[in-house]
């Protein structure tokens, strides 16, 4: 959180967008987690919940490697190192829209009671897919720019 705060050009916004994606992963775990324990038939949630726990590793992982990616082409400027920062993005992406349907496929199972983490991560959800829209635009027109 230091190194985010700071005035160095990395970690940037999207680590925070794919730490707030991890977060919403793990408030959807949690509600799958809360849910198995009220319903008899809890062997229905295991799939949905390894599916979250690997969400949130790799949304930890997309938040490395985006910072990693960003301080490279901002130091270099290569072709290279925009290609590398522009798949960091699709990739970011891609686990925006899994964790989406992942939450439109547990959301009906979900006990009331934990209706809340569901509503949150949504909110989470939505979040780190605008930052990273504004992200993608903002790296493909440095990338343009650097051509």
């Amino acid at each position: 959180m230091a190194a985010l705060a700071s005035d160095a050009a990395s970690p940037g916004s999207g680590v925070a967008a794919a730490v707030a994606l991890a977060f919403g992963a793990a408030c959807a775990g949690k509600a799958l987690a809360i849910s198995r324990k009220h319903h008899s038939a809890s062997g229905s949630f295991k799939g949905a919940e390894q599916r979250v726990a690997d969400l949130i590793r790799r949304s930890l992982e997309r938040a490395d490697a985006d910072a990693r990616y960003f301080e490279e082409f901002i130091h270099h400027k290569s072709a290279q190192a925009a290609g590398e920062l522009l798949c960091a993005d699709e990739k970011s992406q891609c686990l925006a829209h899994e964790l989406g349907e992942v939450l439109d496929e547990i959301e009906p199972t979900i006990d009331p009671v934990v209706a809340t983490d569901i509503a949150a991560a949504r909110l989470l959800l939505s979040a780190a897919t605008a930052i990273e829209a504004r992200i993608q635009a903002e790296n493909r027109a440095a990338v343009r720019s650097n051509e």
